[in-house]
């Protein structure tokens, strides 16, 4: 089934799906496998993601803008233009990532190969 704006995805494996340029505005992700998936492009603005594995997933160009992503892994990542500004980055785990995010909300930096809160 097609996963669009305003889902709600709760403890489903989306591992290595190709959601590139998908419009997922406002959607719910809690527990949900998305490592090694694409999202490169998508659209995720104002989306809940609590508790997911976003491991090596591509975010590169990703709006995340306003999006609360809590208690959720994020290691390996391509993050290169991704804009995070605005979001709610509550317990997350950012290490290893590949390339910086095009925004940042109030108070976080990436350097180091991390988002780091200061």
């Amino acid at each position: 089934s097609e996963i669009r704006s305003q889902a709600y995805l709760e403890h489903v494996n989306l591992r290595g799906r190709n959601l590139s340029g998908r419009r997922l505005y406002g959607s719910i992700f809690r527990s949900v496998n998305l490592s090694g998936a694409n999202l490169s492009g998508a659209g995720m603005g104002g989306s809940h993601i609590e508790d997911t594995d976003l491991s090596r997933a591509n975010l590169r160009g990703a709006n995340l803008s306003g999006a609360n992503i809590n208690f959720t892994v994020l290691r390996g990542n391509n993050l290169s233009n991704a804009n995070l500004s605005n979001a709610d980055l509550t317990g997350i785990r950012a290490k290893f990532i590949r390339g910086c995010p095009s925004s940042l909300p109030t108070g976080w930096v990436c350097e180091n190969n991390s988002l780091i809160q200061f």
